[in-house]
């Protein structure tokens, strides 16, 4: 994860022109934005794990990101600081949200395999999530209070 998000950077970088332009509207700086960086960072995302780490890096990096296509040209550091702790609680594109949408898409397509298909019965046999909700979600039996003895 960290390899995919440090090519991004250069991508973003790469890109500072077309970010800095008063010429270009916002709307295709955010089409260019989801098309070249979002999609060199989030390649094979399938395979990363969501730990809360994970979120808060991904998070961190579309924010300062946002903040400087959204932010002003000739801003000091204060101004860059507030713009990225505002996108970093609301972003104007929310990539861990694009990110849960494809994974829940990506499993969809896992769960409509024929049956028999290696990687489904990798996906069927894989330890359920052990919160109340889930489990009865699942199908599995409710675990209430102990007998009495």
């Amino acid at each position: 994860m960290h390899i995919r998000l440090g090519r991004a950077s250069k991508v973003f970088t790469g890109m500072n022109k077309i970010w800095r332009s008063s010429v270009l509207t916002f709307k295709l700086k955010m089409r260019l934005y989801k098309s070249a960086v979002c999609s060199v960072a989030t390649y094979a995302h399938e395979a990363w794990a969501p730990t809360e780490e994970a979120q808060k890096m991904i998070r961190s990096y579309n924010a300062k990101w946002l903040s400087a296509i959204t932010g002003k040209l000739n801003a000091t550091k204060e101004e860059r600081v507030t713009e990225i702790k505002k996108q970093y609680k609301q972003p104007t594109y929310d990539l861990l949200a694009a990110l849960r949408y494809r994974r829940c898409r990506w499993l969809g397509h896992i769960l409509r395999m024929e049956e028999g298909r290696l990687l489904k019965d990798m996906v069927m046999t894989m330890d359920m999530p052990t919160s109340p909700a889930a489990r009865l979600a699942a199908g599995t039996p409710r675990m209430g209070p102990p007998a009495p003895v």
